[in-house]
């Protein structure tokens, strides 16, 4: 028998309200492994459990996925997002308490307790918060650290531009529109109508001429009346009236009176695939024509609901698909989910069916790739940095610039300085003299040392300095933003475009490294210049020390006595004061200045070659042409001020202002770094109460998937219903007949 494969560690498992608990799991463990074992643990169903971990949601999704390939490791937090589960006594019901059919009774309103009904209180406002701070991102470069953010798009999957106080108000009431959907499909129809209602308060914020250009709006209120019937809500199903006409404004509104405007777009973007006047999105009129009928019912109007009723029963059978033709379909290698959409949509035209799910299938390849193109797009803006403000580059001014013959680099740089600005990034660009003092800007800020770590690891890789040059090496990495990995690439295999851009930046940075170098050669001649020197010195104080002391033993005898005189009088020196000789240091230095003609003449030219030797470096310390930073590297001169001439053909007028400031007069040299951060609080709660709810927001056919059930049997008692109270001669307006419809 096979051994199985274990690599138990602890790992930090949090709960909210701050409390942490080290917690022992296996790493082979699957993902559904560690929802059981958590779920028993805490006695907290499996399926409610919401653990994240490092930005991540551990579900179902991912249940056969190890923790070890999720790459969790010991010591890592894993945020357990269920609130503790608090076991209470029960009490014992008084008498008058015991009401639990009450609906007037706050605490047992739908079934629930005070402590469940504050839950889902909270629990809403927490949805209606996430989906308000997800509508506050905006994806124009003001928010570098948000890890979600929301665009708005048309039918072309062209962004919609509209103020910014309309857009996340359009937002928060879509987001919201789509979690009250989410709520229904779980048949809690009570939350999803709170819900939709504050989706509902979202879209009044927004000018009608632009929810003319959605559905979003009526169809909001359709689902919120849809959800009245489903809950059996007999007061507010009865009193529906209102939200049934939102509900027809607005699809009239967004669709045209007889859906005229909606047919228009169906043949211009799917010409041949439905025949005749068929329009996919009779199954929202079936539910509003289901609704109508039942608002007639309750208002004593049975012609009226007998109207209704026909009405959604012939569009209801221009929804039916044949169950063989389905099953042709699905045996040709199509999934029942294309099969059934493609149907409906083609009115059950089966050649029309096939074409439409190969057009379709292209149309979602197209999109992925444009979302993998937009990612793509991102880093690259990353990597180009922020402009002065804060904002990506605009890449498309970017292409238009480059597109006019301006050098990408520069284009880059303009861009940056004028925060996208078109006009300054014109005359940057355009103008010599400036487009000359933006370059040196941008190739001072490259012209130091402070990335030679980078250029020396390049060199080491790619074989040495005799491979290739420190120039080549300084281009590369200026092309492609010091990526030392591109840089490489680039350098070992280039494209003959690469080798294009690698020669024309390299010649900028050949004077730049010459200079550099014949500098560190210079500093190399001059230390070794020193160093020689400082031996020689060295070499002659020993010569002399070594003369004087032979000197010194002529002039003295070397005899015991004066051996023993003389280590008296070294013991003497220090506390009288005398020399080697004996006497005093007055005695000396009447001495020394009797014979300044002779030692002293040789002590000056010994301190003389002392000196240190004046070495020409070629370099003129005070010459104002050469600069130097902090570090002593030579840099490129500052820029000038430049004042472009008036063009009086564009318009330009000659002011004498001399206050006025030339763009660039507002050139800067650094630029803020961009900051990344760990998933915050806000990506932590729209991930938990909305990312997984907007799975179908841009699925523009859920309609198509509508099951109709429900539909049929309302349209059955409806039918049921009106045909007994016309034969019994009864005007509908009874409770007795309201609770057998909704029976």
């Amino acid at each position: 028998m096979a051994a199985v494969a274990e690599e138990k560690v602890n790992i930090q498992l949090a709960r909210l309200g701050g409390t942490k608990e080290p917690f022992e799991i296996d790493l082979y463990w699957t993902v559904n492994d560690l929802l059981d074992t958590i779920s028993t643990k805490f006695e907290i169903p499996k399926e409610t459990l919401k653990l994240l971990c490092k930005g991540k949601m551990l579900n179902d999704k991912i249940g056969t996925k190890t923790l070890k390939s999720l790459k969790i490791k010991k010591n890592d937090k894993i945020i357990l997002m269920n609130k503790p589960q608090i076991k209470k006594s029960k009490p014992k019901p008084k008498p008058e308490e015991a009401t639990t059919s009450n609906p007037s009774n706050p605490n047992n309103a739908n079934g629930m307790n005070v402590d469940d009904a504050i839950e889902r209180q909270k629990t809403i406002q927490e949805i209606k918060a996430a989906a308000e701070k997800l509508a506050q991102r905006d994806n124009d470069g003001y928010d570098w650290n948000a890890q979600y953010y929301f665009e708005l798009e048309d039918q072309h999957g062209n962004k919609v531009k509209i103020p910014d106080e309309q857009r996340q108000a359009l937002i928060v009431g879509m987001t919201l529109h789509e979690k009250g959907k989410k709520f229904k499909k779980e048949k809690k129809y009570k939350d999803a109508i709170f819900i939709m209602n504050l989706a509902f308060e979202s879209f009044s914020k927004v000018d009608r001429q632009f929810l003319q250009c959605i559905d979003n709006y009526g169809l909001l209120a359709l689902e919120i009346v849809w959800c009245y019937y489903l809950d059996q809500d007999e007061h507010n199903l009865s009193s529906a009236g209102k939200w049934l006409q939102i509900a027809e404004f607005g699809l009239e509104q967004a669709h045209g009176k007889n859906m005229e405007r909606l047919k228009q777009i169906r043949s211009q973007t799917n010409v041949g695939a439905a025949s005749g006047d068929f329009i996919p999105e009779l199954a929202l009129y079936v539910r509003l024509n289901i609704l109508r009928g039942i608002q007639s019912f309750y208002n004593g109007d049975l012609n009226g609901a007998q109207t209704h009723l026909m009405k959604a029963e012939m569009d209801m059978r221009k929804l039916q698909i044949s169950d063989l033709d389905l099953v042709k379909l699905e045996s040709m290698g199509f999934t029942h989910k294309e099969s059934r959409r493609a149907l409906r949509f083609c009115n059950g035209n089966i050649d029309g069916a096939i074409n439409h799910i190969y057009n379709k299938r292209d149309e979602l390849e197209r999109k992925r790739k444009a979302e993998i193109k937009r990612a793509a797009d991102r880093r690259l803006q990353k990597k180009y940095g922020a402009t002065k403000n804060g904002k990506f580059v605009d890449l498309t001014l970017l292409d238009q610039l480059q597109g006019m013959g301006v050098e990408k680099e520069i284009a880059i740089e303009a861009l940056r300085q004028t925060d996208n600005a078109g006009e300054d990034t014109l005359n940057l660009c355009l103008d010599p003299e400036r487009k000359g003092i933006l370059a040196s800007t941008l190739y001072s800020r490259f012209m130091n040392d402070e990335f030679i770590w980078k250029i020396e690891q390049v060199i080491d890789v790619l074989g040495g300095a005799g491979i290739v040059s420190e120039s080549r090496v300084r281009a590369a990495l200026f092309i492609t933003f010091n990526d030392v990995e591109e840089a490489i690439n680039m350098l070992s295999q280039p494209t003959p475009t690469e080798v294009i851009e690698l020669d024309r930046v390299e010649v900028i940075f050949i004077p730049y490294v010459q200079k550099r170098q014949e500098r560190i050669r210079r500093e190399r001649e001059m230390a070794e210049k020193m160093r020689k020197l400082q031996e020689e010195q060295a070499k002659k104080l020993l010569e002399q020390q070594k003369l004087e002391q032979e000197q010194q033993n002529e002039e003295n005898p070397n005899d015991d006595n004066n051996d023993q005189e003389m280590n008296d009088d070294e013991q003497q020196v220090p506390e009288q004061g005398m020399n080697i000789d004996g006497n005093t240091d007055n005695e000396v230095n009447e001495d020394n200045q009797d014979n300044d003609g002779d030692d002293n003449m040789g002590d000056e030219e010994e301190a003389n070659n002392t000196k240190p030797m004046a070495i020409d470096d070629g370099v003129d310390e005070n010459d104002d042409d050469v600069k130097k930073d902090e570090d002593g590297n030579i840099v490129e001169p500052k820029q000038r001020k430049v004042k472009a001439m008036p063009n009086p053909n564009l318009g330009d007028v000659n002011e004498n202002d001399e206050d006025e400031e030339d763009v660039v007069d507002k050139l800067v040299d650094t630029f803020n770094p961009i900051g990344y951060t760990q998933p915050n609080d806000d990506d932590m709660k729209i991930e938990q109460h909305i990312l997984d709810d907007l799975d179908t927001i841009n699925d523009e056919d859920e309609y198509l998937d509508l099951p109709l059930d429900a539909e049929k049997d309302a349209l059955q008692n409806l039918k049921v219903l009106l045909t007994s109270m016309q034969m019994n001669g009864g005007n509908g307006n009874g409770d007795d007949n309201q609770q057998s419809f909704l029976s």
